[in-house]
């Protein structure tokens, strides 16, 4: 019987574990899921071929480039009619691509960027400099602070790196051959200018139009999610006892009704706390909606407490029916099928891990970054109709789990008495075989 429990045991959650390691396998096989933009406005002017726009997105062809991300190429005239309909500029386009999560980063070339180099070395122009001035790379960190700071950004950097170790034998040489004698002979005599105009590569300049400003918002927007999680199961188990005590003086509907209030305020009270302990910590909550960044931040943690706690209601009726025993595994259960999908970049998970996408602790987690960090807003309403269609399906579903748990219950009050006359009746069959002795 020992062996057996331990073996269980260790099957169970071993199993459950899993779930989470899986999410995590063969990540880097997937990088071409994140989808990243290269608007390449660099244009042949007069005889200068467009070189360092070519020669970047030829990079992301090389073998050991092209795996790291899903690259897509938008030409010039593309970025224009793009941005002209939005009434933006080029610029103002590119941010917006990237707001609203067309693309996890956005590298832009800017306009004439190889004619810039090569007039800077038949000018002999000693102040231009071709690092962070000619490639801008826009990206938000608050989309996601894991898959940004683990997959986007070392995409970006390795690009960088095989792009700038490549201009030196691909674009300087080619447009040194269009400078005149004149010019070439001083650049390379005045070591400054050499070094300002050939020496200096086209490095990026980062962009993060979204940073996290403040560390401490972490902890509200991921890692407290899980205590939600925890805490919107206690409430149910916390308040057992009275449950019991009021369960035979009211009626099935009035109960389920009392069930309903009961949880619903203890969420009301527990989000306002959860809020105001946010605030106490002074994680600013005005980045996206002014004043009213509270109570936008106070409806989130609510309604995910609502949902959650609907779903640990349901199945802790059943639970407590048959077995208090799982009530643990159940909550492991819920907490790494929850944050396998919550706190991962979704398209780098084996595709099993879609059901994120309606997970209510992964919606909370999208809606608390819109707070949080001033992430892109149009998506807000699928994430609300998601978390509340959770909390409607499982308050429907409430009368008939309870009915069920009933049920279950009387059986195994059944089971239990007669394990107990069996019991007795093997105890008494003892003591008379000793007597006869």
């Amino acid at each position: 019987m020992f062996v057996k429990v331990y073996i269980a045991l260790f099957t169970i959650y071993l199993a459950f574990l899993g779930i989470y390691w899986g999410s995590w396998y063969q990540r880097s096989t997937r990088l071409v899921n994140l989808h990243m933009l290269i608007v390449n406005e660099d244009t042949q002017v007069g005889s200068v071929p467009p070189l360092v726009g070519d020669a970047l997105w030829n990079t992301t062809l090389i073998p050991n480039v092209a795996p790291l991300a899903g690259w897509r190429y938008m030409s010039s005239t593309e970025i224009s009619a793009s941005a002209a309909e939005h009434k933006n500029t080029v610029q103002q386009e590119i941010s917006r691509l990237v707001h609203h999560q067309k693309y996890w980063a956005a590298i832009w070339i800017k306009p004439n960027a190889s004619y810039d180099i090569y007039t800077a070395m038949q000018t002999l122009n000693g102040s231009f400099s071709a690092a962070n001035s000619l490639i801008e790379c826009v990206y938000e960190t608050g989309r996601d602070l894991l898959g940004m700071n683990s997959y986007v950004i070392p995409s970006l950097l390795l690009l960088e790196k095989v792009f700038v170790d490549s201009v030196s034998s691909t674009i300087y040489p080619q447009l040194l051959s269009l400078v005149s004698q004149d010019a070439k002979s001083q650049l390379f005599s005045n070591s400054t200018l050499a070094t300002n105009v050939i020496m200096t590569k086209p490095s990026f300049l980062y962009l993060d139009n979204r940073p996290v400003i403040a560390s401490a918002a972490i902890g509200p927007g991921e890692l407290g999610l899980i205590y939600t999680l925890v805490l919107s199961f206690h409430q149910y188990n916390f308040g057992l006892r009275i449950t019991e005590a009021i369960r035979p003086k009211l009626k099935a509907k009035h109960f389920m009704y009392y069930r309903v209030l009961a949880s619903q305020s203890a969420f009301f009270f527990i989000a306002l706390v959860y809020g105001l302990m946010t605030l106490a910590y002074q994680v600013p909550l005005d980045r996206a909606f002014g004043n009213s960044g509270f109570l936008v931040y106070w409806a989130i943690i609510y309604l995910n407490l609502s949902a959650l706690g609907a779903i640990n209601e349901c199945v802790s009726q059943l639970i407590m029916a048959y077995d208090r025993t799982l009530a643990g595994y159940w909550m492991v259960f819920h907490v790494v099928i929850s944050i396998s999908v919550t706190f991962s970049p979704i398209p780098l998970c084996p595709a099993f891990y879609r059901y994120g996408y309606a997970m209510p602790l992964r919606c909370t987690y999208e809606l608390l970054k819109v707070v949080l960090f001033d992430t892109y807003k149009g998506n807000m309403w699928k994430y609300f109709v998601i978390n509340v269609s959770w909390i409607i399906l499982f308050n429907a579903i409430m009368p008939f789990s309870l009915k069920l748990a009933c049920k279950i219950a009387i059986v195994q009050q059944k089971k239990a008495a007669e394990q107990a006359k069996k019991l007795a009746e093997e105890k008494q069959r003892r003591l008379d075989a000793k007597k006869h002795e």
